[in-house]
């Protein structure tokens, strides 16, 4: 059958009209979609864009956004500081300053610090790398992200973590190893003197630093107090290092134990007047009274004639007289001095000029007028305990 040439005719223009009336709805569909790209290009923030670095439209739009928003487009340089590195133990750092590609810094409280590393602490700009991660590596990736923009920053710290044991007596066996140490004997003192008998070992690993009053005089001094001193002169001296001792600090009052450096040209005659440390100091790494419980750290410089001194006191520390056993420390960079207790910094300093001469360890107790009234008789003694001496070096310095 054939289709009247009038309904043929009729269908096709039908069918004109469809095609016409579809292509006009892509095209508007194909607008719309355009339009909303454009508007997500320069009105979003499109951090893959800056990452790549292109120079398309899109991107310098990217960028455009970013610089009048926050003033910046992109992070240059991520500086930090080292809170406490040493031994042994969980290294703390800090950033700084987080530095813009206009060489400006940015406000810290609009960055968040990243680490992969699940073990590794992070408060605020604060990092707390564990030893165990210390051991096995001598850095570790961190990613710094402006949260407002999601501009990120990836850096590598690096870890001052290059430590060799330098020197260490853990006082075993009965008697003092004097290969490494001198013993004052016979050295008289304010109103006492010291005696090599005051400075012996227990046989369980411990030096026991003694301080005696006695029955009958010393027959060479006529001292009836008596207490003891052990030194490293001429046998071990070093420049810069972390230096700790273990100890149970004598718990009576009239006197003090201490653990100190004496460096440079600091106990001679003729030292320097000059009002600076660099040729020689004495560095009271601590000094513990129980009268007020305080364990207090000193540095003397000018010689004994013209002293001048810095002291940073720990009062009201009742904790390490506490019959137990307490690590006392010092980090010497040339840069400056760091004083710990039971691995907790106590005081730090860079004010005076950092000592750059060689110095040797003593261990010693003192009868001391200003320490409280002493409340052991006639016939008694108190002890200092050492566990341990050990000095560490750093390669970076």
């Amino acid at each position: 059958m054939f289709e009247n040439p009038k309904e043929k005719i009729f269908k096709m223009s039908i069918k004109r009209i469809l095609c016409l009336t579809l292509c006009f709805a892509l095209l508007l569909c194909c607008s719309a979609c355009k339009n909303v790209d454009t508007f997500t290009s320069s009105d979003c923030i499109n951090t893959s864009s800056i990452k790549d670095n292109t120079s398309s439209t899109e991107s310098t739009l990217t960028i455009d956004k970013l610089e009048k928003e926050y003033g910046f487009s992109s992070i240059k340089d991520v500086k930090y500081y080292c809170v406490k590195n040493v031994p042994e133990s969980d290294a703390i750092y800090t950033i700084t300053q987080i530095i813009n590609n206009h060489d400006n810094n940015v406000c810290d409280y609009t960055f968040d610090v990243l680490c992969e590393n699940k073990d590794v602490k992070i408060d605020d700009k604060t990092i707390t790398i564990p030893y165990s991660y210390l051991q096995k590596n001598n850095s570790i990736e961190l990613t710094v992200i402006h949260y407002l923009s999601n501009i990120t920053y990836n850096f590598t710290l690096k870890l001052e973590n290059e430590w060799t044991l330098l020197f260490e007596d853990n006082f075993d066996g009965t008697e003092l190893n004097t290969e490494v140490w001198n013993v004052w004997d016979e050295k008289r003192d304010w109103r006492y003197s010291y005696s090599k008998d005051n400075m012996l070992l227990d046989s369980q690993g411990n030096l026991v630093n003694r301080m005696s009053v006695l029955k009958e005089p010393v027959a060479a001094t006529g001292e009836t107090r008596t207490t003891g001193t052990i030194t490293t002169k001429d046998k071990f001296e070093t420049t810069y290092g972390y230096f700790e001792i273990r100890m149970k600090p004598h718990q009576a009052a009239g006197l003090m134990g201490a653990f100190w450096l004496m460096c440079g040209d600091m106990g001679d005659k003729d030292a320097a007047d000059d009002g600076t440390a660099v040729n020689g100091c004495e560095i009271d790494i601590v000094e513990t009274f129980y009268h007020t419980k305080n364990p207090s750290h000193t540095i003397h410089w000018d010689g004994y004639t013209h002293t001048k001194s810095q002291g940073f006191n720990n009062q009201g520390r009742d904790d390490i007289f506490d019959g137990n056993f307490h690590t006392f420390a010092f980090l010497w960079t040339p840069e400056e001095y760091v004083f710990f207790i039971d691995n907790e910094i106590t005081a730090r300093t860079n004010e005076i000029d950092i000592c750059n001469q060689p110095g040797y360890i003593l261990i010693s107790s003192h009868f001391n007028s200003n320490a409280g009234e002493l409340p052991i008789g006639v016939g008694e003694h108190t002890d200092m305990i050492v566990d341990y001496v050990k000095v560490y070096k750093n390669k970076n310095y």
